[in-house]
């Protein structure tokens, strides 16, 4: 099993553009009831002997896992995350997409994903502080695979400026990826990076608002639902370095 960091390595330091603002995380939403299962996803189910424990290391935002997924078996992955966090996870092998299914690791309950329409593409905002069982259902044949997980970096913006910079250091071909808060249009720049880094902006439904392109820096637009949040990406170039992000709401 290989698994590989994508994204910043050395913690960030968030500094606000003005005087200093609250960093406490809100509270996380009601959980919401699951939807509907097919007979082949269990509705609760707990890490077995062969679950695989895996972490998002330190500043890091993003942790991608590769294997091999045998005929007719499901792979297994533990992860410990915090309350209210966006955790996203996806799974592919080299035909086609799989499966996802995310559970407590202590009750084993199903976390309900909030978009349930793409089976491949979990995601939900986790409701404690605790282990998570990351599962992915077979496709019947061998088959290698990679699996990616995501937990954007929630923003705060000061009070007085709806403000605030990040400034860290991303590996080669890396993405550090920060969450903005709901409301509003948000105005993102990269004031410092190499040449060849760029930003990415999409809703946290998933529609692109800002493609990866050469060049990239800035953005400007809003969520396209009200109280959507907007997933900022630094994609770093083709060597390690230093980045700053500058993001303001108007």
């Amino acid at each position: 099993m290989k698994v590989s960091v994508v994204g910043v390595l050395a913690a960030a330091v968030l500094s606000l553009s003005a005087c200093g603002s609250s960093t406490e995380a809100p509270a996380a939403k009601d959980a919401k009831p699951a939807p509907p299962l097919p007979p082949s996803v269990p509705s609760t189910r707990q890490p077995t002997a062969a679950a695989q424990t895996i972490a998002i290391p330190p500043g890091a935002t993003t942790v991608s896992v590769e294997g091999v997924l045998a005929a007719d078996k499901d792979a297994e992955f533990v992860i410990g995350e915090e309350m209210g966090v966006v955790f996203m996870a996806h799974a592919v092998t080299p035909d086609q997409d799989l499966d996802v299914s995310v559970y407590r690791s202590d009750t084993g309950e199903r976390i309900a994903d909030e978009q349930p329409s793409n089976p491949a593409f979990f995601m939900a905002r986790l409701p404690a502080t605790l282990g998570y069982l990351v599962a992915i259902r077979s496709t019947g044949t061998p088959s290698p695979f990679t699996l990616e997980i995501e937990v954007p970096r929630r923003l705060y913006f000061d009070e007085s400026t709806s403000a605030t910079q990040v400034s860290g250091t991303a590996m080669a071909n890396g993405k550090v990826e920060f969450l903005t808060p709901p409301g509003g249009t948000i105005t993102a720049e990269l004031a410092k990076a190499s040449e060849d880094s760029f930003l990415t902006v999409h809703g946290l439904a998933g529609q692109r608002l800002l493609k990866a392109e050469p060049g990239a820096r800035t953005f400007t637009g809003a969520a396209p639902q009200p109280n959507e949040e907007l997933v900022i990406s630094v994609n770093q170039g083709a060597s390690s370095g230093e980045y700053t992000l500058r993001v303001q709401r108007k």
